[in-house]
């Protein structure tokens, strides 16, 4: 799932900045289930969008890992490089998940 993920993201949108990481293991599955996922994308294919258009987009482009891949959740950071630039490259941190 990670392959895929890094994949699509890359060819879609040509990052200057790309961090995928698997978080699987903060939310109770076992080593190297590929369900949850932190996403940082740095692409100016993001200007003029907003935030919520960008998570959209996000989420469409990856609707197959969500359907058969086995994908739960992602926590994503989605930045053109200017927005990263004014963050100083700060990375995005997930939230800690609530237990239901």
């Amino acid at each position: 799932v990670e392959a895929r993920i890094t994949k699509k993201l890359t060819e879609t949108y040509k990052p200057v900045f790309l961090s995928v990481i698997n978080e699987s293991r903060l939310h109770g599955f076992r080593k190297g289930k590929e369900s949850h996922f932190n996403l940082t994308v740095v692409s100016d294919e993001f200007e003029g969008q907003r935030a919520v258009n960008r998570q959209r987009a996000i989420n469409k482009l990856l609707k197959e890992e969500f359907k058969e891949g086995g994908l739960h959740a992602l926590s994503m950071s989605l930045r053109t490089e200017k927005e990263h630039d004014e963050l100083e490259g700060s990375s995005h941190k997930t939230p800690p998940s609530n237990p239901d």
